[in-house]
């Protein structure tokens, strides 16, 4: 590149990739490869690909990962990626934790089902913050060969880890969990027992039934635990068992389908929530018409 140290800043602004793509290869300055990778990746051109997969083996632990989050950028993302997920797997036991994490984060943003039993692996193995975004990662791909592992992960000590996989079993949304989910709720960390409720509330209908059973648990964790699930549904599919729930002899779960199907705003639920507002509880009458407010003003 000359006798003169490249300019990364003048090349990002000028999006020049072939210059930058040259800084990535500038052995008498690491920061000139650190800094042209973050531009690379910021710029997001298809272009850079090879020199950024070569680039992952850079001998210094900052530009590898830098370069990792780089083909994290969103033209990878929507491209076939396949190849830049391979690459970034070579590397996905890097002896840096920073660059292990930041190639975990990368491939939860690729999404490629590739990755998945290299992030299990991780998750079941690694330091606890890599545990934690493996178990993001996992969720962003929603692939349902996670949910085990994920399940697992519930029992975890650390509460960062626990909130983690409860809220990717949510994205992933397979029945399969819905169990796991509820016997978690006895955690006794609020944040991780607001990350199962949300998890519940998003597998929505299959995970319904379940849920009106945990509402009777002689467990207090988890009856409320659930029992907030279960107002925060908003699956239209679910219309039908919450009508149903309508009907509960717990009056909390009255309550709670009520205000579900009043953020859900079908109005065929409109003639059973008129009968609830005869109810004889107070907060199951008042959900029942908070509940017809919203599905007439929609």
């Amino acid at each position: 590149m000359g006798i003169f140290k490249p300019n990364v800043v003048k090349m990002r602004s000028k999006k020049d990739v072939v210059g930058l793509v040259k800084g990535l290869n500038y052995i008498k300055d690491c920061n000139v490869r650190l800094e042209s990778a973050r531009a690379l990746g910021m710029i997001g051109d298809e272009e850079s690909t090879q020199a950024l997969v070569q680039s992952l083996s850079d001998k210094s632990s900052e530009v590898r990962s830098a370069t990792a989050k780089a083909l994290g950028s969103k033209s990878f993302v929507n491209s076939n990626n396949s190849g830049v997920v391979k690459a970034l797997l070579q590397i996905i036991d890097d002896s840096d934790s920073d660059v292990r994490k930041s190639v975990v984060e990368s491939l939860g943003l690729l999404k490629n089902p590739l990755a998945v039993d290299s992030l299990i692996r991780l998750l079941q193995n690694d330091i606890p913050n890599i545990q934690m975004e493996t178990a993001r990662a996992l969720g962003m791909i929603k692939d349902t060969v996670a949910v085990g592992a994920l399940i697992q992960a519930l029992d975890n000590e650390d509460w960062l880890i626990k909130s983690s996989a409860a809220e990717s079993l949510g994205k992933i949304g397979d029945e399969e969990a819905v169990d796991a989910l509820i016997q978690a709720m006895n955690d006794p960390n609020r944040t991780v027992r607001l990350e199962i409720a949300v998890a519940l509330s998003k597998i929505g209908e299959p995970a319904i039934e379940k849920i009106f059973e945990a509402c009777k648990h002689k467990n207090s964790r988890i009856r409320l635990g659930v029992r907030m699930a279960l107002g925060m549904i908003k699956d239209k599919n679910s219309v039908e068992s919450l009508i149903k729930g309508l009907k509960s002899d717990v009056s909390q779960v009255r309550e709670k389908a009520a205000e579900a199907l009043g953020e859900i705003g079908d109005k065929k639920a409109e003639d059973f929530l008129d009968e609830l507002t005869k109810d004889e509880d107070e907060e199951v009458r008042r959900s029942a018409r908070i509940a017809l407010t919203k599905i007439r003003g929609n």
